[in-house]
């Protein structure tokens, strides 16, 4: 996403702060290393945004990059807080990762213009590469590049609304992200199982009692999904609608993408 001068002063400046997480911004086409003020800053980053708000707010600032160290498990997808500050700024963020002293991995970008994974074989990660994130990648790639990869697609590419989630949200109470509220608000309706078509939608309870995860039928029963702890795949779906409690949903796209007159 960025030149590979700001990529590895991102990367120094992750190191020379470790086990603290560093943060900074991209600006004026160089990476600009910040003081991380938190008073946990093993676990936590924060700066002064009060300096940085208009060039923010303008758009000057186009990146905000910080790191995750050994000290809480070098963990390579945003924490729930991390994906709550992204959408809030609306810029791209970029996560340095930090397994061990002296060594980094790689930058982790999620956000406005973050590299789409292919949505067959991806490593499941929170937030950035699971379940929902391979449905709403899907609906964000479009039919022209979902055939490049061999899944017929009937929609033109969609920003399907994200929703900031911590780790094992569905064990939270007050997280509940898979629901018929929140999907009828991204303009899906309740169909029949037996109208199912490319591109319809489906929740399901997975050992809990409301749906956790969602999957994508893609035609001739099958369905593409993203399970913890496996790689994205497709998989016949009957046998999924037998076992649990399922929602089946379609996309109004005619309705969400008619211009108002």
């Amino acid at each position: 996403m960025f030149s590979e001068d700001i990529i590895q002063s991102a990367i120094n400046h992750a190191l020379s702060e470790a086990p603290k997480e560093s943060c900074g911004v991209v600006l004026g086409g160089v990476y600009v290393p910040l003081k991380n003020t938190h008073e946990n800053p093993e676990m936590f980053f924060k700066f002064d945004r009060s300096k940085y708000a208009s060039l923010i707010t303008t758009r000057r600032v186009k990146a905000i990059i910080h790191s995750h160290t050994w000290a809480t498990g070098a963990n390579p997808w945003p924490s729930g807080d991390d994906a709550r500050s992204q959408q809030s700024v609306g810029l791209p963020y970029g996560i340095v990762v930090v397994p061990n002293p002296g060594l980094a991995t790689e930058i982790v970008w999620f956000g406005p213009g973050a590299p789409i994974a292919p949505v067959k074989g991806r490593d499941f990660r929170h937030y950035t590469q699971d379940c929902y994130a391979l449905m709403r990648d899907c609906f964000r790639l479009g039919k022209d590049a979902l055939a490049e990869q061999g899944i017929v697609w009937p929609y033109d590419p969609v920003d399907m609304i994200d929703f900031p989630r911590d780790e094992m949200w569905w064990e939270n109470r007050d997280q509940d992200l898979l629901t018929e509220e929140n999907f009828k608000k991204a303009g899906f309706y309740e169909i029949r199982k037996n109208d199912l078509r490319s591109g319809d939608v489906i929740l399901f309870d997975m050992g809990v009692a409301k749906f956790n995860h969602v999957g994508v039928y893609v035609g001739d029963g099958k369905m593409l999904h993203h399970m913890s702890g496996h790689s994205s795949r497709t998989s016949p779906a009957n046998p999924y609608f037998s076992t649990h409690t399922c929602l089946f949903l379609r996309y109004d796209y005619e309705k969400k993408n008619t211009p108002a007159r």
